[in-house]
């Protein structure tokens, strides 16, 4: 935020309450955002989360702050307080590779972040839910193909109740890992103490809120203080406790969709703007067959490349999901992992032989080199022991060769790698970080 942007919104609370106005500009943002600081760290104390909502409109109040004025300061103290990342470049490729962990559930749920599902009514959103967390509690298969680490999952469900929910449980056979389920059937945006504690308890990997409508209070708006608190908290409690939080929404209404687009998300692109991965849910019934798609309409934590769409069978008889395809592919999560398997095998059987993907593709017998380019993009991604070094130009976009690097250190060659320094570089050694 720019000092005259801080200004305004100083000079405007002056405006309204006299006695804010301090010696210097300075002076007087230091003390609005300590106030701030100091009183929302008071609300947080109070035991009672109803006694919170009023405490939090009366700290506005006491700040001599408009509601707009008051959400602005507490979205950018929600912001940035905490750790932040360090400036220099090599502590923070250092930093981020000490937080990086493999995703909770393979290809769909990434870990450390918050992810939207933005799905249709009655669409059988809670049903995926619950098969979700099943599947982390047990550590199988979500769907019949997508592995989960096992671990502890806290559900809280706004959206149907206890007696509701265990009807549903029967029609599915649902047989999660009891202990490692942990059910909460009350929530406001006021609780976050109340689940920061319960995650720690459980030490969960992940949390699951349905619906974020219910939890709101049955309304969404980015001008509602304790909403936009909500998301920001949550942000900062996934990357702070390591917990991936899974955010069951809605999208608007609409006979016959064919396709999901971020504009369809019900309430405020804010929703959109606060999470790090949004997938959009939505059915799309095939010749009289239930079926689902599943889209990824941001994909920030490259869990998976954004746009990637799943198909899933529905069953009426237990209202459960079976992973069909890739958009109008059908192939399976195992089959691209094998593949996967194959091509880092062949690197790895030969450390002075760098890959193309043209020449992967020949080797295999695949149709193209495209698929190939994005199956060594994806390992090199991953740092599993693959690095990848420029091809010379002739024109166009940037090639690569891709090469395995196992054992920890990279011979230097005529031109730099993405993992090794340059000619003028301090070292000409470097051991990679994987």
């Amino acid at each position: 935020m720019q000092n005259a942007d801080l200004e305004k919104l100083v000079d405007a609370a002056e405006a309204d309450n006299p006695s804010l106005k301090a010696k210097d500009f300075i002076d007087r943002a230091h003390e609005l955002k300590e106030q701030l600081d100091d009183g929302l760290k008071r609300v947080d104390a109070i035991d009672d989360p109803t006694l919170r909502s009023v405490a939090l409109i009366k700290l506005r109040e006491e700040l001599g702050l408009r509601a707009n004025e008051f959400l602005r300061l507490v979205e950018l103290l929600s912001k940035f307080k905490g750790e932040q990342p360090p400036e220099d470049f090599d502590e923070l490729v250092e930093w981020t590779s000490q937080r990086r962990q493999p995703p909770v559930v393979e290809d769909l749920l990434g870990s450390n972040c918050l992810t939207l599902f933005a799905a249709e009514g009655s669409s059988g959103k809670s049903s995926a839910a619950y098969e979700i967390a099943e599947a982390i509690t047990t550590g199988g298969k979500f769907a019949g193909q997508f592995q989960a680490q096992v671990g502890d999952v806290v559900f809280m469900q706004e959206d149907e109740s206890p007696s509701d929910a265990s009807v549903k449980w029967r029609r599915m056979g649902l047989n999660p890992n009891g202990k490692r389920l942990h059910m909460m059937w009350s929530f406001t945006p006021m609780m976050l103490p109340e689940l920061k504690a319960k995650i720690k308890a459980t030490k969960a990997k992940a949390v699951v809120m349905d619906a974020l409508v219910s939890i709101a209070g049955g309304t969404i708006s980015p001008k509602d203080a304790e909403f936009a608190l909500l998301l920001y908290r949550l942000n900062k409690l996934a990357s702070e406790l390591g917990v991936s939080i899974l955010l069951i929404h809605h999208l608007t209404k609409e006979s016959k969709r064919q396709e999901v687009t971020k504009e369809a998300i019900f309430g405020s692109a804010f929703i959109y703007s606060a999470t790090a991965d949004c997938w959009g849910y939505w059915r799309c019934d095939d010749e009289g067959n239930t079926q689902f798609k599943m889209r990824m309409l941001k994909a920030r934590s490259n869990t998976v490349e954004l746009n990637t769409t799943y198909v899933f069978s529905g069953n009426a008889e237990d209202h459960r999901l079976t992973f069909k395809g890739f958009g109008d592919r059908v192939v399976s999560i195992d089959e691209l992992k094998t593949k996967r398997d194959k091509v880092a095998a062949l690197l790895h059987q030969d450390r002075s032989r760098k890959w193309s993907g043209a020449a992967v593709s020949e080797h295999f017998g695949w149709n193209g080199a495209g698929y190939a380019d994005n199956v060594l993009a994806k390992l090199y991604e991953q740092r599993c022991g693959v690095d990848r070094v420029a091809t010379p130009s002739t024109g166009g976009r940037r090639r690569y060769a891709y090469f395995s690097v196992l054992g920890g250190e990279v011979e230097k060659s005529g031109f730099h790698t993405s993992s090794t320094p340059s000619e003028n570089g301090s070292k000409a050694r470097r051991k990679l970080r994987f």
